[in-house]
């Protein structure tokens, strides 16, 4: 069971904030100095309430929302090596209250987007985990399928986010994952994962800048992109990686580790605006650490993104401004030194 309960309240004032005169209450009404200067008053409702979508209001919300979510799990030990298992789920994550003040409608009323709905999933997963060459090699498979209702999607509407409910979505996939000690110093691993994901009804999603510029004043954007890959989602993604220990003497342990990994094209942008699709990239990490054997002290130096790859975790539109994006930039290449000592 969740409840949620919020006050939103906002009024319109002039000046600083913390010496600001308001002119408008939060019912609509005028105060002093808005009854006093009424044409100032009206170019500030019309400044916040036409240009901005945000009126004036005062209201005291409360969702309530239940959910049964039964889980099963059934395991099957072939043998002292080999393990099978299947797993079936059922998960929700809670509604809420859009934080963002443009969701009121002239009267004061909440509005579309006020708030927004729970999100549902059921997810199946069948895999195998094995053992073998005397232990010395692991592997791992898993096959998964999982089914979203009211997706929760955050947009971003020029100004503010807004999260609200996609109609359905489906995620499946295979993901194989593992490692071997080719001999007792060097340890080889990786995985490799392959991701259908894409909205199955979305017709109401939020619309690029483009088209929002293109749409006529007055008129809500939206875009149908049911049918069509989600956000965040490469088709293709891994990791590898190499670990090798070389005794130097008797009391030190020098240390080798490099590891790459691989993510395919992804959109980072909910609207799936072609301008916000990361292609696919490789990216290259390095290490070397010299430790005592007790692992009492450690001195290493390591490289991340080798490659000085620029790559963008996620991206927004400018405000009112079509053409101009704002990207997450993710970790250029960086060198380092480390030095740890255990007391």
């Amino acid at each position: 069971d969740d409840t949620k309960k919020v006050n939103k309240s906002v009024s319109l004032a002039t000046g600083l904030p913390g010496n600001a005169t308001t002119y408008i209450n939060t019912d609509g009404s005028l105060t002093a100095a808005g009854a006093a200067d009424p044409q100032n008053a009206a170019l500030l409702g019309a400044a916040w309430g036409a240009l901005l979508a945000t009126n004036p209001h005062d209201a005291n919300l409360k969702r309530e929302e239940g959910h049964f979510d039964p889980s099963v799990r059934l395991l099957w030990q072939a043998n002292d090596d080999t393990m099978a298992y299947f797993s079936y789920s059922t998960g929700f994550k809670a509604g809420g209250f859009n934080t963002s003040s443009d969701t009121f409608n002239p009267d004061g009323t909440p509005g579309e987007g006020t708030q927004f709905g729970d999100e549902t999933a059921t997810a199946w997963e069948i895999g195998v985990k094995s053992s073998f060459w005397d232990q010395r090699a692991r592997l791992s498979a898993a096959v998964f399928y999982t089914e979203i209702d009211d997706l929760q999607v955050t947009s971003f509407r020029g100004t503010t986010f807004l999260v609200g409910n996609a109609a359905e979505m489906t995620s499946q996939g295979v993901e194989f994952d593992g490692q071997v000690a080719v001999t007792e110093d060097l340890v080889l691993g990786g995985a490799i994962a392959y991701l259908d994901s894409q909205f199955d009804d979305f017709s109401d999603a939020p619309c690029t800048i483009h088209q929002t510029a293109a749409t006529p004043a007055g008129s809500a954007c939206r875009q149908d992109l049911s049918g069509e890959t989600g956000p965040f989602a490469p088709e293709w993604s891994g990791n590898f990686y190499a670990k090798y220990d070389y005794r130097l003497g008797n009391n030190l342990l020098l240390s080798l580790g490099a590891d790459a990994s691989y993510k395919d094209d992804f959109y980072t942008d909910t609207d799936l605006d072609p301008n916000s699709l990361q292609e696919s990239y490789w990216k290259f990490n390095a290490r070397i650490a010299v430790s005592d054997m007790d692992g009492t002290w450690e001195v290493a130096a390591y490289g991340r993104n080798l490659t000085d790859e620029a790559t963008i975790s996620y991206t927004v539109d400018a405000p009112l401004s079509a053409g101009i994006y704002a990207n997450g930039r993710e970790e250029p290449r960086v060198y380092g030194l480390q030095a740890r000592y255990n007391f």
